[in-house]
């Protein structure tokens, strides 16, 4: 897809108008995908965070709270229209896949979740994640499994344009390769925890017969991982 398909795709999701999906939405309380990222780097306040992939700033309004400086990027304008409206942050709208437009060694946490699936040039993206990392820099990506254990059983879960996405061994040589080196791996099934909403019936229905088994199942068969990374060579502290 060119860049102008791309921003027109997530410009549409933003203002809510997607014909694709009918959701079945019950009154459970959704999942909160962005305490726990904030929580594992183990943030400290006055630093400096980027949410690569921002969308409306959810994520970084938690990390205002921190007390943390925080920079928001997205392709999206009306994804930036409506975090401006929510965050203080120092936003840009722009494809992160092109050069990121900060300055080397600058960041003290970088955040990307649930987006690099969604990139063409992942390789490019990380390894300017490296370049504008401080060497004492900690990053997190929350990327979807491409052998979850629903996808065994063709349950698809997601409907965006691009998908890119590998398994854990997979997931973890494209980090290593682009200057990455991981320190901790996470599973995260939040998918099955979530009655909140599903997109069919028989979805649903998956969900409920999983969901008592969520603490089984392996971490390569699990719906998210979570990497926490530093650029290699660094130390983490």
């Amino acid at each position: 897809m060119t860049d102008s398909q791309v921003k027109k795709y997530y410009n549409e999701q933003y203002r809510g108008i997607d014909q694709q999906r009918r959701w079945i939405r019950l009154p459970f309380t959704q999942v909160d995908y962005y305490d726990k990222p904030l929580r594992m780097l183990d943030v400290e306040e006055g630093r400096t965070l980027l949410d690569i992939a921002c969308g409306t700033g959810q994520l970084l309004k938690r990390a205002e709270a921190l007390g943390l400086r925080c920079y928001g990027i997205d392709i999206s304008e009306v994804a930036i229209r409506e975090a401006r409206k929510n965050v203080k942050s120092e936003l840009v709208c722009a494809n992160v896949e092109k050069d990121l437009p900060y300055d080397d060694d600058f960041f003290d946490y970088i955040t990307c979740l649930g987006s690099l699936e969604h990139f063409e040039n992942q390789a490019g993206l990380l390894r300017e994640i490296c370049r504008i990392a401080k060497k004492s820099c900690r990053i997190c990506f929350l990327v979807p499994n491409n052998e979850y254990i629903l996808h065994k059983l063709g349950y698809e879960t997601d409907f965006q344009p691009v998908i890119n996405r590998y398994s854990l061994v997979g997931y973890r040589s494209l980090m290593e390769r682009n200057g990455l080196t991981i320190y901790r791996t996470l599973r995260d099934n939040s998918h099955l925890s979530n009655l909140a909403e599903s997109s069919s019936l028989p979805k649903l229905l998956a969900k409920l017969v999983f969901r008592p088994f969520v603490s089984l199942i392996p971490l390569h068969l699990s719906y998210n991982f979570i990497f926490l990374c530093q650029a290699s060579g660094s130390t983490c502290s």
